[in-house]
């Protein structure tokens, strides 16, 4: 199992090279994804950092700050260094990838946090209490 950090990591280098940086909003929605992915096909987690719900979608907040002086601008310019991920789990991060970052931030947003589920129960609960999110 990874940290997210190195799925960050592997996720923005990739999409920087196939010419289609992504800003960190929708860097947080692909390793929701991602994390699906692996739990769907493999039965396992990919990392190890749980979701948390903010006020946009899920989000690991340890990745979302550590890349939020970016704002809404694409993060470039990350090199992987925090470990090597194997070939056979690269095959899946990168179909997932090629697959969400192609989509308008509208599309991958509805994707991962549609109108009904367990992010908008969440989100609609601490709304309800008067509390502010993130």
């Amino acid at each position: 199992m990874y940290l997210a950090k190195q799925i960050a990591q592997y996720v923005l280098e990739k999409c920087e090279h196939n010419g289609n940086p992504i800003a960190n909003v929708q860097l947080q929605q692909i390793l929701y994804c991602i994390q699906c992915a692996f739990l769907k096909e493999r039965n396992e987690r990919c990392f190890a950092d749980d979701f948390e719900a903010f006020g946009f979608g899920l989000c690991v907040p340890n990745g979302y700050y550590h890349y939020a002086g970016f704002g809404a601008m694409p993060i470039t310019s990350i090199v992987l260094r925090d470990g090597k991920i194997e070939a056979d789990d690269k095959l899946l991060i990168d179909r997932i990838v090629a697959e969400k970052s192609a989509l308008e931030l509208w599309e991958l947003t509805s994707d991962c946090c549609p109108a009904v589920g367990a992010w908008r129960v969440v989100v609609d609960n601490l709304r309800n209490k008067g509390i502010l999110l993130e």
